[in-house]
């Protein structure tokens, strides 16, 4: 018989609902949560919640699929999960060797470039590398601003 371990995502099938939720301990009606994604319904968050268990029906292991896209919406709302610390930690996206970033020039402008070079590197371990354009964008008007004030 599967029993879930601390920290382990688990899915809870509901009698309207399927959500995904990180394991914590169970005591007697609630299941402490380190927190959950609601799939259908209102609703997503990432924080510490508490269930009570006469609404979930069904307590199962996730797939590696289902763990993927948990993984996947904890990182676009800025989230990532430390089962060794049990807690939940700022994640940071990095590009990956030769992969497409964007950055701010040295005149405030958004351009993008690949993973390639010493130079990428220093732009990384600095902050200038951005996933998006858009993301980028952002950080080059609040760039503009920034030295306008001085």
């Amino acid at each position: 018989i599967w029993k879930p371990e601390r920290g382990e995502l688990i899915k809870i099938t509901g009698n309207c609902t399927d959500s995904y939720s990180i394991f914590d301990s169970r005591e007697e009606c609630v299941m402490r949560t380190f927190g959950y994604k609601r799939i259908t319904g209102t609703g997503n968050k990432l924080q510490n919640d508490f269930w009570f268990m006469g609404s979930a029906t069904k307590i199962s292991p996730v797939t590696p699929a289902e763990q993927q896209a948990f993984d996947d919406f904890c990182k676009s709302q800025g989230k990532i999960w430390n089962k060794e610390k049990l807690q939940w930690e700022e994640y940071i996206w990095m590009p990956k060797k030769d992969a497409k970033y964007y950055y701010i020039n040295t005149i405030g402008e958004v351009a993008h470039t690949n993973n390639t070079l010493s130079l990428d590197q220093l732009r990384i371990e600095f902050g200038n590398c951005f996933q998006t354009i858009e993301k980028a964008e952002i950080a080059a008007e609040k760039f503009k601003e920034f030295f306008k004030s001085l």
